[in-house]
């Protein structure tokens, strides 16, 4: 069994002259860098917002801040120019500003959300360069240059294929 608590914040029932002074301190949870990170999400976020008509801030509770979001990161798994760390980068800033606008994370109690972001993980992982698709043609045209009778080459179709050795 598990006890149910009601849901409060952080600001609820603080006294209004030490509104200031809890900023100042959740402001202080990010490293300088870790800020210029969050904004850069922030930056592609409200970008995406205002194509789409939105206000870039998800209230807490509000029911439709899973869909806009995984609208915002669909937009990102398709611009292939972006790998996956630097998408989960993005939504890392994004989430950490609507705590700092005194929101709740808009990803909590989102279903699913964790194997939605372990898929997008996987999508757009890449070692080192952007994602752009192999025409299959041009696939087929490599694995029938190759030379079956060569390790090497047989070597290089599997990984090609993606079978493991």
């Amino acid at each position: 069994l598990s006890l149910q608590y009601s849901q409060t914040t952080l600001y609820e029932g603080l006294p209004p002259h030490r509104e200031q002074r809890l900023d100042e301190v959740m402001d202080n949870r990010l490293a300088v860098s870790s800020r210029g990170k969050m904004m850069s999400g922030v930056k592609r976020w409200t970008a995406h917002c205002e194509e789409e008509g939105w206000e870039p801030l998800l209230p807490s509770g509000a029911s439709y801040r899973g869909g806009r979001l995984v609208d915002w990161i669909l937009s990102m798994v398709d611009d292939t120019s972006l790998k996956g760390q630097s998408i989960a980068s993005y939504v890392w800033g994004v989430r950490a500003w609507h705590v700092l606008q005194h929101q709740d994370d808009p990803a909590y109690g989102v279903h699913s959300w964790r194997e939605f972001m372990h898929s997008v993980a996987v999508l757009a992982s890449e070692p080192g360069e952007p994602r752009e698709e192999l025409p299959f043609g041009d696939f087929c045209m490599i694995l029938e240059e190759l030379d079956w009778d060569s390790f090497e080459d047989v070597q290089f179709g599997l990984v090609c294929l993606g079978i493991p050795r």
